[in-house]
């Protein structure tokens, strides 16, 4: 596996953990969070299991959901080079 790809694997598993634990202190299951973000609760697990990876206007509505900006969720996931 390529550098690059261990990069995107590790950010990607940052992001499913930060919405993961954003949700959780929301102290909202998958159906309510994923009612609020207009998708179905299926897709809301699939995206924070990674099976999945969200689109941008997807991530948007999930990361306002759990009080969050997109920005906050992705934070700490910048690899720098």
């Amino acid at each position: 596996m390529t550098k690059r790809k261990k990069a995107r694997r590790l950010a990607s598993a940052r992001f499913r953990q930060a919405l993961l634990d954003a949700r959780q202190a929301c102290k909202m299951t998958q159906v309510e969070a994923a009612a609020g973000a207009g998708i179905l609760q299926s897709q809301w697990s699939d995206y924070e299991r990674g099976r999945k990876a969200p689109g941008l206007d997807i991530a948007e509505r999930m990361a306002a959901v759990v009080g969050r900006d997109l920005a906050d969720l992705l934070e700490k996931n910048i690899v720098k080079k």
